[in-house]
């Protein structure tokens, strides 16, 4: 075969394996904007600075003791489709109790609340029963095995942490933890590039900013 041939050959093939990405990805995005827009029972927190009455479940907060972190683990997802997964898995709903959005498809930084919060339930997020029992599950979508987050992504992670902390006395950023810091848990979740190191630094230096003072160590 001619050396023109060949090139051609090849050229053609990678644009068949980039028009087969760009069409299974486009179908991931329908799916999940679908899932989004019809999924769970959920809460959109306004755009801005984030307040406690944006995420007042208006009932007795339950007696939290951690608040772990996630990441969905895919580069494609929304509130609603977590909630079917899970729904399938034979769940009752979503594990989670606040979804934080990459762009695809929710907003960047868009942050829904679900009912596991409204009313005060416990978690399905981490393997040890006593972590679903007492920790807030909090869901950045997005793969940080792969990637960072998105910086809007991250700061609401840290700013809805600081809000959490700021009215249940008993939290502090210490006991904000990624899902592979819980006792027992044999997973990589959140991601290798959310450190929960400098993730819980960030929170400090957040609630210093916002006149909620605590001081700093670290158990980890």
């Amino acid at each position: 075969m001619a050396p023109a041939q060949s090139g051609n050959i090849t050229q053609r093939l990678s644009l068949q394996h980039a028009a087969s990405w760009l069409l299974a990805l486009t179908v991931l995005l329908v799916i999940a904007t679908l899932s989004w827009r019809a999924g769970t029972d959920r809460h959109r927190l306004p755009d801005g600075p984030i307040r406690w009455q944006h995420i007042d479940p208006g009932t007795a907060l339950r007696d939290w003791q951690w608040i772990v972190i996630h990441h969905s683990a895919a580069e494609v997802g929304s509130t609603g489709g977590i909630d079917r997964d899970h729904r399938n898995r034979g769940w009752e709903g979503i594990g989670y109790h606040f979804v934080i959005g990459n762009g695809m498809p929710m907003p960047i930084g868009s942050i829904e609340w679900t009912f596991r919060w409204r009313l005060q339930r416990h978690g399905a997020h981490v393997a040890t029963r006593d972590y679903n029992q007492t920790g807030i599950g909090i869901c950045l979508i997005g793969n940080f095995q792969e990637q960072r987050p998105d910086p809007l992504q991250y700061a609401r992670a840290i700013d809805l942490a600081a809000v959490i902390i700021e009215h249940i006395p008993n939290l502090s950023p210490e006991q904000v933890i990624g899902h592979g810091e819980a006792l027992g848990a044999n997973t990589d979740c959140p991601g290798r590039y959310l450190d929960m190191d400098t993730f819980r630094t960030d929170l400090h230096e957040r609630l210093a900013e916002r006149g909620h003072w605590l001081p700093q160590h670290s158990d980890f």
